[in-house]
């Protein structure tokens, strides 16, 4: 997906702004004129979720709806063909009400607009499309494998797209057998310490349960 262009109206301190994008694009201004209103923007519209903080709405009006607005060039955009101009783009756009659920609405060529059906909504504008990376200043946060840090974004995504391949589940079954294994020889071990420290030969070590289905939560959420 290839963001060509973004329209915001009444969202923080934009009270409009058009952008064009190109593959890739920095924005770059002063202090407090709207570059990170723009992010927030771009994030809000993948997010797709009603807005109950009166601050996001510029100077907290809350009478005035937000319009989010992305002319988009798909890749895969079959299910979009009867609404893409002759470039190959499609122009979506996303009101946000004050405490209500946003609406989608596509804009076709020639400017008639239609409610967004919700399969095309959740399969090209969600957030499974869009990845909005915050960067913090301090690198020893952002390389971590906390699900809100830069690596951890990146890495959480592409590994949950690996466990999504054929053969994946076949893969990690043996590698749960492999570790059930290899904690088998120290567990013996510390339990016969533990027997001799306190002379108590019934004593027996349990450990949990390995389980590597652990490794799809922590890459999924």
């Amino acid at each position: 997906m290839h963001i060509k262009n973004i329209e915001i109206r009444n969202y923080r301190a934009l009270e409009y702004v058009e952008i064009p994008f190109q593959q890739c694009g920095v924005l770059i201004g002063e202090n407090d004129v709207g570059k990170t209103s723009v992010l927030c923007a771009l994030e809000r519209f993948f997010q797709n979720k009603k807005i109950s903080d009166r601050d996001e709405f510029f100077k907290n009006n809350i009478d005035q709806q937000i319009e989010i607005t992305l002319l988009v060039l798909v890749a895969d955009a079959k299910g979009l063909a009867p609404f893409l101009d002759k470039d190959g783009c499609v122009r979506v756009k996303r009101v946000f009400a004050f405490e209500k659920a946003p609406e989608t609405f596509v804009i076709k060529p020639d400017n008639s607009t239609i409610k967004c059906p919700r399969e095309i909504s959740d399969r090209y504008f969600s957030t499974d499309n869009f990845h909005f990376i915050p960067v913090h200043r301090d690198l020893s946060v952002q390389f971590t494998m906390n699900k809100t840090a830069l690596l951890g974004k990146l890495v959480r995504k592409t590994m949950q797209l690996k466990l999504e391949e054929p053969g994946v589940a076949e893969s990690l079954s043996e590698l749960e057998q492999a570790l059930k294994a290899a904690v088998e020889p120290p567990r013996k071990q510390l339990e016969e310490y533990v027997r001799e420290q306190l002379h108590n030969e019934e004593m027996g070590l349990l450990f949990a349960d390995l389980d590597v289905i652990l490794l799809r939560v922590l890459v999924s959420t």
